[in-house]
């Protein structure tokens, strides 16, 4: 496969999406960054609304840490991506999760629909002390691990005892990655839990 300078020139001969995407894709593969979003850059320029396209260049912008240009990718493609929109919404979200822009995280995870969506938007609302809400979106959230852990949470927020239900929030604030406050908050929780609390040192 062509390399570097190799792949833009190849790129240029007016193929279809499919192989232009493959030869970005080979440069991604082998590690090759820069070569790799410049040639998502020129699939992007002739076939702007391809969702694949999109993804792969907000993937490679991603890596080298530009969320931003990630961002910006996938959101050229949202009015044309039909019924992708959905998959497109949570790759955003998680591209605001790098960034760490929680705001837009719950705005793009609720609007997805999914439940990985659903759990992210729900975990910010915990961290934000929002528990009425965080319950509404994480009795949306249903299969696989998402489901799982929106019922791990739920159970903590049903909790009759303040302090346990309390808990939801540090633990939502750790799987944002806000881990010292996270931290902080579990310390001051666990230590004004009763002795009789079997978890309590869980």
């Amino acid at each position: 496969s062509l390399t570097g300078s190799e792949t833009i020139q190849g790129l240029i001969g007016g193929e279809g999406p499919e192989a232009l995407l493959a030869e970005a894709e080979a440069s991604l593969v082998s590690g090759d960054l820069p070569a790799a979003s410049d040639a998502y850059a020129i699939v992007v320029q002739e076939h702007p609304d391809s969702v694949d396209a999109a993804t792969g260049a907000a993937y490679a912008a991603l890596l080298q840490g530009d969320t931003e240009a990630a961002d910006a990718a996938l959101a050229a493609v949202e009015a044309t991506a039909g019924e992708r929109l959905s998959e497109i919404q949570l790759r955003r979200a998680l591209v605001a999760l790098q960034a760490r822009d929680l705001e837009k995280l719950r705005e793009y995870g609720e609007a997805s629909g999914t439940p990985e969506g659903l759990l992210f938007a729900a975990e910010v609302a915990l961290a934000d002390g929002e528990r009425e809400d965080a319950a509404v979106l994480l009795g949306r959230v249903s299969g696989g691990d998402a489901g799982l852990t929106a019922q791990e949470y739920i159970a903590l927020i049903e909790d009759s005892n303040p302090l346990v239900a309390g808990l939801s929030e540090a633990q939502a604030l750790w799987a944002l990655g806000e881990k010292t406050i996270a931290v902080r908050s579990v310390e001051e929780l666990v230590k004004a839990l009763p002795d009789s609390r079997e978890d309590r040192d869980e």
